[in-house]
């Protein structure tokens, strides 16, 4: 029976190697997270768009140029014609090999059968994970989605689909999660992104409520 999680996982890492699987799995990731959020698809929020697409005339010819080149795999709608870049592309590479090299480890019946070397091996596997997710922070914090996207603020998030995935880079990085952020680049996994999807979500059914409630002053006035 102890077999089977490891079997499991082990299945589930090696369908991963694939990077259209890997592709795959963050965006069913990141469309649970946004279908648990109650936001809706075409309203609250777009998918696969550039930020010409998102930003339309509005911008400046040189700016939609720019901005043609990015595609964020959502862009979240805000309160006040704001918005709000949302990527979910993760370098996983060096994570998974180290991950099956746990579950390995793990499989083995007595500690002598392994040594330090393997330990060695997976820290420096997880050093360069960490050093991989720092690389795609700076790389996405040079695309300034928030200087093309109207109203937007100084701030990307980047979606990593499952929780250890953070914690094994955050480990490797204790300084990661820091640097990001002062990048302007936010690290979310499913439980914080419900989170700010929430409070999103929250954001525009008050902005409603404002809004229905001027309306009304303004008829009750016009009545009077």
């Amino acid at each position: 029976a102890d077999r089977e999680p490891r079997r499991a996982t082990t299945t589930l890492e090696g369908a991963l190697r694939s990077r259209s699987a890997r592709g795959v799995w963050g965006e069913v990731e990141l469309a649970r997270v946004l279908e648990f959020s109650g936001m809706m698809p075409h309203v609250d929020f777009v998918e696969q768009r550039t930020v010409g697409a998102v930003i339309g005339r509005r911008a400046s010819a040189a700016s939609n140029r720019d901005a043609a080149r990015g595609r964020p795999d959502v862009v979240i709608h805000l309160p006040g014609s704001g918005h709000l870049a949302l990527d979910a592309k993760v370098p996983l590479d060096s994570y998974l090999t180290a991950a099956s090299m746990g579950q390995t480890r793990e499989g083995h019946e007595s500690p002598e059968d392994t040594d330090g070397t393997d330990d060695s091996r997976r820290h420096k596997l997880l050093v360069a994970h960490a050093r991989a997710l720092r690389g795609h922070v700076d790389a996405l914090a040079e695309r300034h989605y928030d200087k093309h996207l109207n109203d937007s603020p100084e701030l990307v998030v980047l979606f990593i689909p499952a929780e250890p995935i953070l914690a094994a880079a955050l480990d490797a990085d204790p300084g990661l999660l820091e640097h990001s952020l002062g990048r302007g680049v936010a690290l979310t996994t499913p439980s914080s992104l419900l989170a700010l999807l929430r409070t999103c979500a929250t954001a525009w059914a008050r902005t409603a409520v404002n809004d229905d409630a001027r309306e009304l002053l303004a008829l009750g006035r016009t009545l009077y």
